[in-house]
């Protein structure tokens, strides 16, 4: 066949390539002899010249197509080598090619979607929590001790239940046929698919990428796309499941166990009706009523609250204290051999102490081998401002606004610090966020995460006892779940793992970072400079604070949510950011406009463009449009968030002059940000 293309070619090219020849030869009195011989000879050489090009792009795609990976032959070479590794080296091209995208998409219009493979399917964002939200409320109705039915009743969990997985419904439906090309062995296929989607992460094959391949390389918009279906494969078939499913409500967080072993299918809706009415089998009238339920949870959390009420259990305490103090014992850093000598010595371990010694042993294989980063986001160098840095992978599923962040964030710090109060761990805001609480106590508008840290015991106590734990935010507040996950490494200082945890928005992929602060014995920097016999701790990244920078945690507002803040506030700014974190009102394209209490976008108005203050307002004290600079969203967070501001300013005066404001957050502000998930399923 190769010899066959090369021979067309030779023979298709050698006589124009000749006759080329002899022209350019010719000498200057041959060729003047007569204009119009000239003139014909250009057009001839013209129109041979176009169609060697053409017949020689023809013969290299037909070589190339039988070259390059397609899903109809691939099992012929998997055969033909019986070495994944192998092959993958000799066809790198399929890395950065369409193809693996164009077999597995399906046909539909892109809009706001990082894939486009909508199709309509079972799913439904709020089912699942739907069904056992209901389920939960019948097991207190029912049950004499239901905390120990919950226990020998966990969960049968399946991700694609609980988190959209439809950008990958074409893959699902071929795996059976794809897992026979690999001879029924799962892992070769996923290594295969682990491959692929990496490489579509991290970019990586760019370097070696010759132009014929180039010309297949993915568009940044396609890239996207193959990404999301990265995320919903990994999502439906390799991602850990959760150990617990914990519901947020406002009486109580209820935990609910998972059983170990993965779901072998989800339940799909009609299996989600049925845990919904607690029966095996449901008529479409009742599939249409819990339909309807998913749509309305509100009204079955009141319910389960009136129940639990009724029953007379006691409501939990999740009121974060005014102040509060932490041993400095807790930021000492544990000798890792000797713990993992305790727990390798148990006879008979408890499933969570299994978990934790596999946990230990993992850590202590692979730390050396750990990469900066252990929690996955896309990297691509089209991405200069590192906008995809901030999606965690596999939860990444479409790219948000800034404006549309921010109102994730605001449900993501409520959820953390009360989560915190139930799992009693002690936690902070810093950093970024600070900055953050001095302006307005809202997130700023063009950072893009969440800071917060804990001590290295309660990072362990995350670890040990709430390590993959989903959380379901309370229904009256919002349609959110969170993702708990430590990273292995959090016990060990290689220089290279800055983040020892993460709080994930598993709809969106919006994180929180959570830092653990620790005392070692490496060098104190000379910023640093602890009062005789003062503790003084650092992050991972060596970030240092002493004991009086953090102690006593102040309970405050931020985005209107209780949380605790770091006692310096002023030290610990202008030692991370200079006096210009405070003074510095025009940056990142936005301008601080203390009247209105917002941080505006420099595209809507700035400098002698903002009206004056006298102007904005009307007699009873409303922004009005003229005054938010004739924007009408900027007019609609400035409702939003007022109550927030005025809050937040009457905190600030008290605090700087030296007085109690822990009154002001003793009750928290209604939610006043709502992230549509639905504009997004």
């Amino acid at each position: 066949m190769l010899v066959q293309v090369k021979r067309a070619i030779t023979a298709v090219v050698a006589k124009p390539i000749v006759l080329l020849n002899s022209f350019l030869r010719s000498s200057p009195t041959q060729v003047n002899d007569s204009f119009n011989y000239r003139k014909r000879q250009n057009y001839y050489f013209k129109s041979k010249f176009l169609v060697l090009i053409a017949l020689i792009v023809f013969a290299s795609n037909l070589l190339l197509s039988s070259l390059i990976f397609n899903v109809s032959n691939y099992s012929s070479f998997v055969e033909a080598t019986k070495n994944l590794d192998y092959w993958l080296r000799l066809h790198r091209s399929f890395f950065q090619s369409k193809r693996f995208l164009n077999q597995f998409k399906l046909g539909s219009t892109p809009a706001v979607f990082v894939n486009e493979n909508r199709v309509a399917n079972d799913f439904h964002a709020n089912y699942s929590s739907t069904a056992f939200l209901q389920r939960l409320n019948n097991v207190y109705k029912t049950q004499s001790n239901p905390g120990a039915y919950l226990q020998s009743h966990p969960i049968d969990f399946h991700w694609a239940d609980w988190s959209d997985t439809q950008p990958a419904n074409a893959f699902i439906h071929a795996y059976d046929s794809l897992l026979e090309e690999y001879d029924g062995d799962e892992d070769r296929l996923y290594g295969f698919i682990h491959k692929v989607c990496y490489a579509k992460l991290f970019d990586e094959q760019d370097p070696w990428l010759d132009d014929a391949t180039y010309n297949q390389k993915l568009q940044v918009f396609e890239h996207l796309q193959m990404i999301g279906m990265c995320s919903a494969i990994f999502k439906h078939y390799y991602w850990t499941i959760p150990e617990r499913v914990t519901f947020e409500t406002d009486v109580k967080y209820f935990d609910w166990p998972v059983k170990e072993k993965r779901r072998a299918s989800p339940y799909g809706r009609e299996g989600l009706a049925a845990i919904y009415h607690d029966k095996d089998s449901v008529s479409p009238a009742e599939v249409a009523e819990f339909e309807a339920a998913a749509l309305n949870r509100e009204q079955i959390a009141h319910e389960l609250t009136h129940t639990y009420e009724e029953k007379g259990y006691p409501n939990e305490d999740l009121q974060l204290k005014s102040h509060l103090t932490q041993d400095a014992s807790d930021f000492k850093q544990q000798d890792f051999k000797e713990l993992l000598k305790k727990y390798e010595n148990i006879e008979k371990p408890t499933r969570a102490e299994r978990k934790y010694l596999d946990f230990l042993r993992y850590s202590r294989d692979n730390v050396d081998k750990a990469n900066k980063f252990y929690f996955t986001f896309p990297n691509i160098p089209i991405d200069r401002k590192a906008e995809l840095h901030h999606y965690n992978f596999p939860w990444i599923k479409q790219i948000i606004s800034h404006e549309e962040r921010i109102r994730v964030i605001h449900h993501l710090i409520r959820s953390w610090f009360k989560f915190c109060e139930h799992a009693n761990v002690i936690s902070w805001f810093n950093y970024g966020n600070l900055i953050g609480w001095y302006f307005n106590a809202q997130n700023l508008p063009w950072d893009n995460d969440v800071d917060v840290q804990v001590s290295i015991n309660d990072c362990d106590k995350i670890g040990r006892y709430w390590n993959n734990t989903l959380v379901v935010e309370n229904p009256t507040k919002g349609d959110a779940m969170y993702w708990l996950q430590t990273n292995p490494f959090y016990l060990q200082q290689n220089d290279h793992q800055f983040i020892d945890a993460r709080y994930i928005d598993v709809k969106v992929g919006i994180y929180i970072d959570i830092s653990a602060l620790w005392i070692t014995d490496r060098e104190k920097p000379s910023y640093i400079h602890p009062k005789e016999g003062e503790a003084s701790f650092h992050c991972k990244h060596y970030q240092w604070f002493t004991y009086d920078d953090i102690f006593p945690l102040r309970r405050t507002l931020y985005e209107g949510g209780q949380a605790y803040m770091p006692n310096a506030i002023d030290e610990i700014l202008k030692r991370w950011y200079g006096s210009k974190a405070m003074d510095d009102w025009n940056i990142f394209d936005h301008n601080w406009q203390p009247d209105i209490g917002l941080w505006v976008p420099n595209q809507i108005c700035e400098g002698n463009k903002v009206p004056k203050k006298e102007d904005r307002f009307d007699e009873d004290g409303q922004l009005t449009l003229y005054g938010a600079c004739n924007n009408v969203e900027l007019l609609n967070e400035w409702r939003h968030a007022r109550k927030a501001y005025e809050t937040h300013k009457k905190e600030f005066d008290l605090i700087k002059a030296g007085e109690d404001s822990t009154h002001l957050s003793e009750e928290e502000l209604p939610v006043f940000r709502y992230f549509n998930f639905e504009d997004y399923q």
